[in-house]
């Protein structure tokens, strides 16, 4: 009979005017975002389906501004649907997919609902597995746009060589592996064909994108290389603003070690030109046309992600066409029993992330400073009862190329208390502080903010919050709901007032404009 599993999930915002931030109400006063997987599965075969349905996206998604080819509801909802045979040593899958080509540098194809980004490729794919020594994969496909596809083609290869395999090493894992996309333009952009004597660069059909990767593991270290090449491409320079025909590369390290109560993580990356954006089919808007939330690669910011709101006001962008730096990541936990452990233990973690624009070379920094953040937190459970979480984070972030310096220092204080094994309160008081130094600006002043959330396990959670800009604006963004979960479901109901920013989903961030109003999350999977 085989197995029938799937998902619904809806994310439906009514806006209300707000004078005090400006917020502007769309002309149909909500947006609504609806997505109904299905997937079937029997024996080897499995085939799957996604049907999105935008009445009105929500506002600063990248569907919104396209309602007009989403007005109705027809076959071009269905956006995703798939055939695929799995058998022991290869597969073979035809219709939509997401792939990944190691770290993503040149080709990475996923969804995120969070950011309303979603590039899946339809086509075809093929992947094989050779007695554990040899996998590869090849595709052939076309990006997604809106609810359909660009003509633009995608053409790839993966190849991965288990080194310690073909030899029978046990205790080391080592690897080789290499890719190759081609991206191929069917048509070139009008931008280009309209306007070809302003230009004194001749855009290519085909951009091709290479990496060559080592991998190797030993107990409890680890250690990646990545080097990646790409043929020349149209880029917006980072400085000037205009266009520039340029070859792209990039360089990642990464190296760690884990230990029993104990790990430490660094990462280096060089990025040069290597934004891999596609081109809109009517031109779009802007010098090049590009399409801002379609992309066929992933860099993410290889900073800490915070979730705490005033850590999170101004978070890391990469510089994908100039940037050179890392971060250092460290775990340690003191045992219980031992002098600061104490009964139960005591966890701390610090990161450094710093980066800097590049002038050229593959090691030295350029002049312009980028982003830097210290950041440590110590979580402490005294007892069965009460935990804390200290958290600081000492960020300088430079944007727009360097021009404007602003300086966050932010402080949290954590606190959950259990008053029973289903009954939790957990508080938290957070600060910013701005400090306006020569060569720096204020980006508004200092921030307070708080929350409040009551836990009623396994179903309930109730929480209010707010965030006031008493150095700046003196505006004060509050938000309360609640959500339940049972079994299938899971219901979010809240309302507030958010500012204008940056949402953030796996290291990669999308700019949102400030709305006010009530918003409505649901999921249920079966």
């Amino acid at each position: 009979m085989g197995h029938l599993s799937g998902s619904f999930e809806t994310n439906t915002i009514y806006y209300v005017e707000d004078s005090k931030t400006g917020a502007v109400v769309p002309h149909n006063s909500y947006g609504s975002n609806n997505f109904l997987k299905l997937d079937y599965q029997l024996g080897r075969f499995s085939a799957g389906v996604q049907l999105e349905y935008y009445p009105h996206p929500l506002v600063g998604t990248p569907m919104q501004g396209y309602e007009y080819v989403m007005e109705g509801f027809s076959i071009n909802n269905l956006t995703e649907k798939y055939i695929s045979w799995t058998d022991r040593n290869y597969s073979v899958t035809v219709g939509d997919f997401y792939e990944q080509f190691g770290s993503g540098l040149i080709l990475r194809a996923w969804e995120d609902r969070a950011l309303g980004f979603n590039n899946s490729l339809g086509g075809a794919r093929v992947t094989f597995n050779i007695k554990d020594i040899v996998e590869g994969k090849v595709l052939y496909a076309f990006p997604r746009f809106n609810l359909g596809y660009l003509s633009t083609q995608i053409a790839g290869g993966d190849l991965s060589f288990s080194l310690s395999n073909a030899i029978g090493l046990v205790d080391h894992q080592l690897s080789l592996e290499g890719s190759i996309v081609n991206r191929h333009f069917k048509n070139l952009p009008s931008w280009y064909t309209n306007y070809r004597d302003d230009y004194d660069f001749d855009l290519s059909k085909n951009v091709i994108s290479y990496s060559g990767r080592v991998n190797y593991e030993y107990r409890g270290l680890s250690a990646k290389f990545e080097y990646v090449g790409k043929s020349k491409d149209v880029y917006l320079d980072n400085m000037t603003g205009e266009e520039v025909f340029k070859r792209g590369d990039a360089q990642l390290f990464e190296i760690g070690y884990t230990g029993s109560n104990y790990a430490v993580m660094a990462q280096f990356r060089r990025l040069n030109y290597m934004q891999s954006q596609l081109y809109r089919p009517d031109g779009g808007s802007g010098s090049l046309g590009l399409l801002p939330g379609n992309t066929i690669n992933y860099i993410p910011a290889l900073s800490p992600q915070h979730t705490y709101m005033l850590a999170g006001l101004d978070p890391n962008s990469p510089q994908q066409n100039g940037e050179i730096g890392g971060q250092i990541d460290a775990f340690y936990t003191f045992r219980r029993g031992t002098a600061i452990g104490g009964k139960r233990g005591l966890k701390i973690h610090a990161n450094y992330a710093r980066y800097y624009s590049i002038n050229g070379t593959m090691s030295k920094p350029g002049t312009n400073f980028y982003y830097r953040d210290f950041s440590f937190d110590i979580d402490k459970s005294w007892n069965s009862k009460l935990r804390t979480v200290l958290f600081v984070s000492l960020q300088k972030n430079a944007m727009h190329g360097g021009e404007d310096v602003i300086r966050q220092n932010v402080f949290v204080a954590d606190v959950t208390y259990k008053f029973t094994p289903k009954f939790s309160l957990r508080a938290e008081l957070q600060y910013l502080y701005a400090p306006h130094a020569e060569g720096s600006k204020e980006v508004d002043g200092d921030w307070v903010a708080g929350l409040l959330e009551a836990s009623f396990a396994p179903k309930w959670s109730i929480f209010v919050q707010d965030m006031y800009n008493h150095g700046g604006s003196e505006i004060n963004y509050y938000s309360a709901g609640a959500s339940f979960t049972h079994s299938f479901i899971r219901i979010a109901l809240s309302y507030g007032r958010n500012r204008a920013g940056y949402i953030c989903s796996g290291g990669v961030c999308r700019e949102m404009p400030a709305y006010t109003g009530g918003n409505l999350a649901m999921t249920l999977t079966f």
